[in-house]
């Protein structure tokens, strides 16, 4: 962390003083670093807007907030999963990126329907850096007693993009390993999102 702090220093330094990076001219305003890890960052602001009540003081609303910038979990931290079992016939959907098999489906999916990817970013939580390309939503009946996770979305924070996704919709955690998937699941259909 101290190396990528330590490169962004040096790049906004050479910004400021307007130095060329790449043989290209840099001007300061383009030059945009997000800090997330500090308090007045806007995915800090709108997570402590939307979660600080949840604690009894400001020194845990904080230590909340960087334990989702170290951890990423995929449950909200006032949550603890209930392990359920998906029967046959049940359906979900997942978001898919292009070059994504269906076949081979992720291990999260969801009972509420998408209508974009800006949905599958805000309300599924689903960073980027995870699924850069989403362009389809896949639904799944499952065909076999499947184990999962159940329960609400937690947020997570793109460093990147500077930018809180909320979470909020539902979601399932399949507990079974990445090549096993598919033996769970029929593909139904699928509809591409933008």
């Amino acid at each position: 962390m101290d190396y990528i702090r330590l490169g962004q220093k040096l790049i906004v330094s050479a910004a400021l003083a307007g130095v060329a990076l790449a043989g290209a001219p840099v001007l300061a305003a383009d030059v945009e670093i997000c800090e997330a890890d500090k308090l007045t960052s806007a995915p800090a602001v709108a997570w402590l807007t939307d979660n600080a009540w949840r604690y009894q003081t400001e020194a845990q609303a904080e230590i909340g907030y960087r334990s989702l910038l170290t951890g990423q979990s995929p449950w909200p931290d006032w949550f603890h999963p209930e392990v359920s079992v998906l029967m046959p016939g049940a359906r979900f959907q997942m978001a898919m990126s292009n070059g994504q098999k269906n076949t081979q489906p992720g291990g999260f999916g969801t009972y509420d329907y998408l209508d974009s990817v800006g949905e599958v970013r805000e309300y599924l939580a689903v960073l980027p850096k995870w699924k850069p390309d989403i362009d389809r939503i896949v639904t799944y009946q499952v065909k076999a007693p499947l184990i999962v996770s159940v329960g609400p979305i937690g947020p997570q924070v793109d460093q990147v993009g500077c930018k809180l996704y909320a979470g909020r919709f539902t979601q399932i955690q399949m507990l079974v390993s990445p090549a096993d998937r598919i033996n769970y699941l029929t593909y139904i259909s699928e509809r591409p999102v933008k």
